[in-house]
């Protein structure tokens, strides 16, 4: 059994990336042995469809489960059909989620735990969230990706927010 986890480093030491279709990388470990493989992932520079395309990499690596932090509706159907569990809004590092993985303390999802194209760039918001930064206005973004917009202007962006950016 292989168990995939987005990472933002390339050891069991890296703490867990919250962006499954954006991470910088996937680690594939075997969780019996600790053993793993580490791999750049190649769908984050992608101006669009990163998690589908992600969940295809892993597909064809034949893992079981991914633990990540946020998944999008596309990676979640993607994930779902090629019959991959995924346990989202974790954090902690490799090891931990690992660790958690084995004594069973992860609960399943079939959700999505953020919108389509969140991970495009958008401005963090309240609480540091990458990707839904919040307009003081409450108003919404006019993108694709139904972001929140930051800023004034009443949250009228393109769907980016047009607010800090995090890498």
């Amino acid at each position: 059994m292989k168990i995939a986890i987005s990472s933002s480093g390339n050891t069991l030491d890296s703490s867990l990336d919250p962006r499954f279709g954006r991470c910088a990388y996937f680690l594939i470990v075997d969780p019996a042995d600790m053993t793993y493989e580490v791999f750049d992932n190649q769908s984050a520079a992608q101006s669009g469809g990163a998690g589908i395309q992600a969940a295809q990499f892993l597909a064809d690596k034949n893992v079981s489960a991914v633990i990540t932090g946020h998944v999008g509706p596309n990676a979640v159907q993607t994930l779902a059909a090629a019959g991959i569990e995924i346990f989202a809004e974790q954090q902690g590092t490799i090891k931990e989620g690992v660790e958690k993985y084995k004594r069973g303390g992860f609960i399943p999802t079939t959700q999505s735990t953020v919108a389509s194209h969140f991970g495009t760039g958008a401005g963090a918001g309240p609480g540091g969230r990458i990707g839904q930064g919040q307009a003081p206005t409450g108003g919404r973004g006019m993108g694709q990706g139904g972001g929140r917009g930051m800023g004034p202007g009443g949250g009228r962006g393109m769907g980016r927010g047009g607010g800090i950016r995090r890498s």
